[in-house]
Formats: structure tokens, sequence, C-alpha cells
């Protein structure tokens, strides 16, 4: 037997309370929105890093992975337009050491 979907008023009130209803949304009928599986090897540390974002955001692993990657690619875009128009790309900073941003005390000081 299949579950019945959710009313608009309904999905509104889940919304509000913080429910995610993003696995209710059919795209199956909006041609620029075809989706295709993509398999991204990772390590465990950084699923469980993804995992622990998401549970404080309070939403799936693959939607938290999703939003990340639109905004970073509308980001793209945008610097890739600036780009266009003459502006430089901003110098990347390397990415911190794994466990460095969870370290909150300067390096230089002795822990008590």
């Amino acid at each position: 037997m299949t579950e019945e979907k959710p009313s608009m008023e309904e999905l509104e009130r889940m919304f509000d309370e913080g429910v995610d209803v993003a696995q209710y949304a059919d795209y199956s009928d909006r041609p620029g929105l075809r989706q295709r599986r993509v398999g991204v090897d990772m390590p465990l540390a950084m699923i469980d890093r993804l995992d622990a974002r998401a549970s404080a955001a309070g939403v799936a692993r693959q939607a938290l992975i999703k939003s990340w990657l639109a905004e970073r690619l509308d980001l793209e875009d945008r610097l890739d337009a600036l780009a266009r128009l003459g502006v430089p790309r901003p110098t990347p900073c390397p990415a911190p050491k794994d466990g460095a941003a969870d370290d909150h005390e300067p390096k230089d000081q002795a822990k008590s």
C-alpha cells in the first residue's frame, strides 16, 4: 500500500516545524531538473563530519551535500563573471589539516 503525500498545508506546517520536506518533492516533470546518480568515495572521517553537520542542521547528508555543492557552484559562477569583467580571482587559502578546525586554542600556548 502506498503512503499518501501530505497536502500543501501539511507540508507548510511540517516545514515551519523544521521537518525536512524535500523527500516529498517531485521533480519528474521539470526538464531542467533531471537527475543522475553519482558516487563519491570519501574518507570515513569526512563522512562522520558531514553526518554531524547534517544532524545539527536537521537535514539528511545528501541534502547537505547538494546544498553545499549548489552554493559553491553559484560562488564559482559569480567569480567567473567577475573575472570576465577583469576582477582577479581571490587566492584560495589552504584547507586546515584534519582536526585543526576543532582546535580553538592558539598553537603556541601550553595547555593547563
